[in-house]
């Protein structure tokens, strides 16, 4: 059990998701309670009960957008989707669900006026998690097994050509000052890793050894210099030369390039894989 929930599992982070996510999530809440009224509410009369239940859908909105868009920000390491794993994500979703929980009963009993009563608080939140945990706990499940099922690959050595490419260009990498640069044949680049206004350029001029170059530079304009050259975008942060992969394997998360002697896990893309796999497999 425990190396399962150890196994890795994908984590999206956007800002975007996680907004529309959040709101529709809240908004859906709100539908459900107005449409439904479960739970008694169909016997619960009151002049201003539409804003009280949309007062629901609102919490849920907020507490989701701290969890998938705020914590993330603030806490990068422990969200990086090369350490989330299903334990992570299940934990995850049920501290998520404690927290909504909490917060709808605390609304509840502030709009009522009602006093602070454990039994009731606990058995708030113990339906809260028999509707919505176990069934979002199922699903997190099969969509690990369905994308390990697409993705997985053990690690596969990739027969290189000893052929040289026949475009033997000499390309130039360089900050706007031109203070500091890097040149390279089609042969010699490896991948080119990027960080906000910096990349790191990784080329071979041995057999194993490599070399690295950080350059302040964008990803973007390394990629205008690079053009036609036959490489590959395979991720918003990697941009790899698929001639001198060495590897490749997947899991859940998809599928992972390595490189000969270099220390570098370089993850792909899911709208990238079909290209990748003609490229490579």
């Amino acid at each position: 059990m425990f190396t399962y929930l150890k196994s890795p599992y994908p984590y999206y982070y956007s800002f975007g998701r996680s907004i529309i996510l959040s709101i529709g999530s809240g908004f859906f809440i709100f539908l459900f309670l107005l449409v439904f009224q479960p739970f008694g509410t169909d016997d619960f009369q009151h002049p201003y009960k539409i804003l009280f239940l949309s007062g629901y859908g609102l919490i849920s909105a907020i507490i989701m957008i701290g969890w998938f868009l705020v914590i993330p920000l603030i806490l990068p390491q422990v969200f990086e989707e090369g350490h989330w794993t299903i334990g992570k994500q299940l934990t995850l979703l049920l501290v998520l669900i404690l927290t909504l929980s909490t917060s709808c009963y605390f609304y509840q009993i502030t709009f009522f006026n009602y006093p602070f009563n454990w039994k009731n608080w606990s058995n708030f939140i113990w339906l809260t998690i028999s509707i919505g945990f176990f069934p979002i706990a199922f699903i997190t499940v099969l969509d690990y097994t369905i994308k390990f099922k697409k993705y997985y690959l053990p690690a596969k050595q990739l027969e290189r050509s000893t052929q040289p490419i026949s475009n033997q260009r000499v390309y130039v990498l360089s900050d706007e000052a031109l203070k500091d640069k890097v040149a390279f044949t089609p042969d010699e680049f490896l991948f080119i890793k990027s960080d906000d206004n910096y990349i790191e350029v990784y080329t071979r001029r041995g057999k194993i050894d490599y070399e690295k170059k950080l350059i302040r530079c964008t990803l973007k304009s390394a990629e205008a210099v690079l053009e036609n050259a036959g490489f590959i975008k395979c991720h918003r942060s990697y941009l790899v030369n698929p001639k001198n992969c060495s590897s490749i394997k997947g899991d859940s998360q998809g599928y992972k390039l390595y490189f000969e002697g270099v220390p570098v896990e370089i993850p792909v893309a899911r709208a990238k894989t079909n290209e990748i796999r003609a490229s490579l497999l």
